[in-house]
């Protein structure tokens, strides 16, 4: 079972199931009216998306994915690349490793938001522990979901942001 951690309103987490029925590609709602955040506009077919993960084969799964849905996909191995190709970039969603091997994650996941101008939504991926609830909250990531990697998990919570 893999667990997501959302912040809800008073700053605590909340563990949730995502979804077991397969979202199509076909549900998709194309973008129209003024009631959809910028956020949201910006993670349409054709965003920007940023992979970070020491693991290649991770790596390889993920941009595999979301390059056949459409999305301008970049990836990095090392902090340092990560932070590079954000500031050049400027994605809209980053898929990331919690824990790098070269840098705390409550930096890492500040840095990267910071590197970029606009509102990014950030997905981390964890080992399961039994303070993956607390360390989840220090960072600022969007949602922190368990390993092994659910693309699954990943686009319902994508796709669920974008119909906000």
């Amino acid at each position: 079972m893999i667990a997501c951690y959302l912040e809800v309103a008073d700053g605590r987490m909340s563990s949730k199931t995502p979804p077991r029925k397969p979202l199509k590609s076909t549900q998709s709602v194309p973008f129209s009216g003024a009631n959809i955040s910028p956020r949201a506009e910006r993670l349409a077919r054709g965003s920007q998306l940023l992979v970070i993960d020491p693991n290649e084969e991770t790596r390889r799964q993920v941009v595999a994915h979301y390059f056949a849905q459409g999305w301008n996909v970049r990836d990095a191995a090392t902090t340092r690349t990560a932070i590079d190709i954000s500031v050049e970039q400027q994605p809209d969603l980053m898929i990331v490793e919690f824990n790098m091997p070269d840098v705390e994650p409550r930096h890492l996941f500040r840095t990267l938001r910071s590197s970029v101008e606009h509102d990014v939504m950030i997905v981390g991926l964890a080992t399961p522990s039994p303070t993956l609830s607390e360390q989840a909250r220090e960072v600022s990531a969007d949602v922190v979901l368990e390993k092994p990697i659910d693309l699954q998990a990943i686009d319902a919570f994508v796709n669920g942001t974008k119909s906000r």
